[in-house]
């Protein structure tokens, strides 16, 4: 038992002192004389010449490896390579004490793989090494360079079917940024040198289900022809294209350095596809890809292709990539015969060309490059031409796509287009520049910039040669509390020039607009326009709540004629025609405002040739309210008034300036001259008016006249009375004047009345006034309404003293004391048809005067003829007495009864005066103071002003017969 034991322990030592011999001893030994044997064996298996320069050592365990470093490869082709860190080959131990290399194994550890590509075709023939059918071959921690694409963390085996001879090769790779497995096989090569080929590529972590089955013949001069297919849940890790599903196979070929795959047709999400690959490796590595699909989704599509071609390819590859499509869909529109070209490559993507029918049928043209820009944001730079026949359809849909702010756009406006220019896109920021074109019917030119978020910001410089402004205004101009948001969040820089523009039929030119606005503030920088013959600027700023700072405006015209239109719509054709006159002068107006929408401080001043104006209202402009103080003046009121339709004026009215002074406010409903001052050569007046504004205008007040000067009416004129001015408004006014001039000459005093004017109808009531000392009182009314229009005149007045020629005629009273009243009636429109429709009664009863035209006085005691001749040619008769009666009917006065007596004598006269023709037909008949005095006649016919007169003195003859 202890022989036994002593035995076993032996053997133990025996086998751990060979297990330590052949650890320890093996490293020791010369290994170097192998060296030939291990690197003739790696030529054989890779079919070049291998050398190895570093040293060669044996590992027993956990195998027999024989290790070789710095090992490289000497290629049989120009530009090709292959370094390895380490030659492993696994060789059998006995064979190995026997002295001889008997591999079981190959491997490459640490491998770079170099070749160009394309390779000469005799490259690509393959050899089968005779060892392979008992040998496999392994490659890890490889890198392979095929041309400029890059392979890593290769991890291969290769083998030889025992049966068919076939080359099998198996493992997994790093390209792309991806993982893969793959598997290939190679057949033996044919009596022609051709092989079969099949390629399975299955991809690993984010390519997980994207798989590459590649099946075909490679001939003996390396090119290839047969079939590819693709699959896979996501093409985006693939291409710079959207997460889509795919499903494509075509044919492939391959050779010259070309691989293409033609006839592709499949699925892409679900649509279907055709196309073409192909894949260049000179002169540079780049892959086009051609794809024809029944619809594209562009919002996932464009930032994809953007997005992905700015990141690059692997290996630096370009990236040529052809999309058509019958419809596609963007920013919830539909696109109609798509295409698109990109070229993608360092960093950057080449849009060659970009077409594609938008929404409104317009026909949109893009071309252009992007790439990183500064910040490294994605910029792109390229031209765009659109053609757009339903502008607002297409600018629609340009909303949705927040391209621009268009909602707000007027109607009628924008509704077709044929514009080009450049487009830069960065950061969400579109630049247009050098766009020109036509727009409706016009030629334009911009440059526009649009950023688009929270704070959208536009900036736009626009010149047009015509445009039509009535659309833009049409919705009118918000208040100005709500002016300084009119815009919303938008920051907006407008410089708007037009060579024509038309505003409610006017013809404008050069109009220029300079707007900036931001959220609370709005500023005109400079509005200008030339029309009507005149220039226009405004400028100012409105902040939020309205408020307005440094506002100004000004309008001036060399002639003022063509701004009757404006003066028409912004005061009324009745004023515009009044001031018709005035418009041959020159105008200048000058506006300055500022302050808050409820206290607006404005300051006016204007002149239309000499006439002057002033005002410094205060305008509350939410309430639709203004008060302050208005100003007019002119040099002279004769002139003034003749010019403004007065004729004659300068008979009447005295010389002197014109100057009215008035604290005036206003608003919607009323306009109130709270207190007024007007003098216009010699009148002065007074006093508070009110105007009720509505449909039918009310003017009410009192007038205050120191001195009131009066115009003489022409009774034959045949010119129309302007009666029209009566129509349409009514008033009631309180008269008061101290004295009332009719032309030079003053005939009443401290007169009163009430004015009041309704449908037309003017009545002056409750007339009173002192006459020549007297008293008068009446009434007055005119109905224009009427056809014709109606006069109506009620008067009486007492103790009335002459003072001068009563009636200018040669027949006058010129003095005494009268008192009388008159009742008249007429109907015309005209004076002078007035006049000769003319009805009524009138009664003049006098004492203590003079009647001018006869002197009863000269013809004596003896009543010789020349004498009598002398007094029935002229002079003046004293009266005592004096009566006068008649009755007006048609203009013509007949008398009813005439009387006179004085001293001299006594009259009584009959006959009539034609008021309307200014003729008279008169008998007098005359007593001389003498005693029996006998009748002595005096007929007076003809004008009134040059009668004839044709005595008559057969009384008197007889008379002094009678008395010698």
């Amino acid at each position: 038992m202890a022989a036994l034991r002593r035995i076993c322990v032996g053997l133990v030592v025996l086998v751990l002192g060979l297990l330590g011999a052949a650890w320890a001893v093996p490293p020791l030994l010369d290994w170097e004389r192998y060296r030939d044997e291990v690197a003739g064996l790696a030529s054989a298996a890779l079919g070049q010449d291998v050398r190895i320069e570093g040293a060669i050592t044996l590992r027993l365990l956990p195998q027999p490896l024989l290790v070789a470093k710095r090992v490289s490869v000497v290629a049989g082709t120009a530009g090709a390579g292959v370094t390895a860190e380490q030659l492993l080959v696994r060789v059998g131990l006995g064979s190995l004490l026997a002295g001889r290399v008997d591999a079981r194994e190959l491997v490459l550890r640490g491998a770079e793989i170099r070749l160009p590509w394309p390779m000469e075709p005799a490259a690509l023939a393959l050899r089968t090494p005779s060892w392979l059918s008992s040998l496999s071959a392994r490659i890890e921690r490889g890198r392979l360079w095929l041309g400029e694409l890059e392979v890593t963390g290769v991890e291969a085996t290769l083998a030889t079917s025992d049966v068919s001879g076939s080359f099998r090769s198996a493992g997994r790779a790093q390209g792309g940024g991806h993982g893969w497995v793959f598997t290939a096989r190679v057949s033996r090569p044919g009596g022609d040198g051709a092989v079969g080929i099949d390629v399975t590529l299955d991809g690993q972590g984010a390519a997980q289900g994207i798989g590459v089955v590649v099946g075909g013949q490679m001939q003996g001069d390396g090119s290839v022809a047969g079939r590819v297919a693709v699959r896979g849940p996501d093409l985006s890790q693939l291409l710079p294209v959207p997460a889509v599903a795919f499903r494509l196979d075509g044919r492939l070929s391959s050779g010259g350095g070309l691989v293409a795959v033609d006839g592709v047709a499949g699925e892409l999400a679900g649509s279907p596809v055709q196309g073409a690959v192909a894949l260049r490796w000179a002169p540079r590595l780049r892959l086009d890809v051609a794809l024809t699909a029944s619809r594209l989704d562009l919002d996932a599509w464009l930032p994809a292709v953007m997005k992905g071609g700015a990141r690059g390819l692997p290996g630096g590859a370009a990236l040529g990539l052809d999309l058509s499509a019958e419809a596609a869909g963007l920013a919830g529109g539909t696109l109609r015969g798509l295409r698109g070209a990109f070229d993608i490559a360092d960093g950057a993507v080449v849009v060659r060309e970009a077409r594609a029918v938008v929404p409104g049928d317009a026909a949109l043209r893009l071309s252009g490059r992007m790439a990183a820009g500064e910040g490294g944001a994605l910029r792109f730079d390229g031209d765009v031409q659109l053609e757009a026949p339903a502008l607002r359809t297409t600018l629609a849909w340009a909303a949705r796509a927040g391209l621009g702010p268009v909602d707000a756009l007027p109607a009628g406006v924008l509704s077709r287009a044929e514009v080009g220019g450049k487009l830069a896109v960065e950061g969400g920021q579109l630049v247009l520049s050098g766009l020109a074109g036509v727009v409706d019917g016009a030629g334009m030119a911009a440059d526009l910039s649009w950023q688009p978020g929270p704070r959208p910001s536009l900036r736009a410089t626009v010149a047009v040669e015509q445009l039509a402004l009535d659309p833009w205004l049409a919705g009118g101009w918000p208040g100005l509390p709500g002016l300084a948001g009119v815009f919303g969040p938008l920051s907006l820089d407008l410089q708007l020039e037009a060579a024509r523009a038309a505003w409610r039929g006017t013809a404008l030119s050069g109009l220029v607009l300079q707007l900036s606005a931001e959220p609370g503030r709005v500023a005109v920088r400079r509005l200008a326009a030339e029309g009507l013959g005149a220039v226009a600027t405004a400028s100012g700023t409105v902040l939020e709540g309205g408020r307005v700072v440094e506002a100004r405006a000004e309008l001036r015209a060399e002639r003022a004629e063509g701004l009757a239109p404006l003066l028409a719509a912004l005061l009324g054709s009745a004023v515009s025609v009044r001031l018709g006159p005035l418009l041959p002068a020159g105008i200048a107006v000058q506006v300055q405002a500022g302050g808050a929408p409820e206290a607006l401080g404005v300051k006016l001043a204007g002149t239309l040739g000499d006439l002057a104006v002033e005002a410094t209202p205060t305008l509350d402009v939410p309430g639709g309210r203004w008060g302050g103080v208005v100003t007019l003046r002119h040099p002279g009121a004769p002139r003034l008034a003749e010019m403004l339709g007065m004729a004659g004026a300068a008979g009447w009215l005295g010389d002197g300036s014109f100057a009215l002074v008035a604290q005036a406010a206003g608003g919607a409903e009323r306009i109130v001259a709270e207190r007024f001052e007007l003098v216009a050569g010699g009148m002065r007046a007074g006093g508070a008016l009110r105007l009720e504004r509505g449909a039918l205008p009310k003017l009410t007040g009192q007038i205050v006249a120191e001195r009131l000067m009066l115009p003489l009416v022409a009774l034959r004129s045949p010119d129309p009375w302007p009666l029209a001015a009566l129509m349409g408004w009514e008033a009631g006014v309180q008269l008061t004047a101290g004295q009332v001039a009719f032309g030079h000459a003053q005939l009443l005093d401290a007169v009163r009345a009430s004015v009041t004017l309704a449908g037309g109808r003017l009545e002056l009531a409750g007339l009173t006034a002192k006459l020549g000392g007297g008293s008068l009182a009446g009434a007055l009314s005119l109905d224009a309404s009427a056809r014709p229009p109606a006069l109506a005149v009620q008067a009486q007045w007492s103790g009335a003293a002459v003072s001068g020629s009563l009636f200018d005629a040669p027949l006058d009273i010129t003095g005494g004391t009268l008192d009388g009243s008159v009742r008249l009636t007429a109907a015309g429109f005209s004076p002078a048809g007035l006049l000769a429709s003319l009805a009524g009664r009138v009664a003049i009863a006098g004492q203590d005067g003079v009647l001018a035209g006869i002197d009863l006085a000269r013809m004596g005691t003896r009543l010789e003829e020349h004498d009598l001749r002398a007094a029935l040619a002229g002079g003046g008769t004293g009266f005592e007495r004096l009566l006068l009666e008649g009755d007006i009917e048609r203009g013509g006065l007949a008398l009813t009864r005439a009387a006179m007596s004085g001293p001299a004598g006594s009259v009584a006269a009959s006959g009539t005066i034609d008021l309307g023709r200014a003729m008279l037909a008169l008998r007098l008949a005359i007593a001389p103071a003498v005693p029996d005095a006998p009748e002595i006649g005096l007929r007076i016919s003809g004008p009134v002003n040059a009668p004839e007169r044709v005595p008559e003195l057969a009384g008197a003859v007889r008379w002094r017969a009678e008395h010698p």
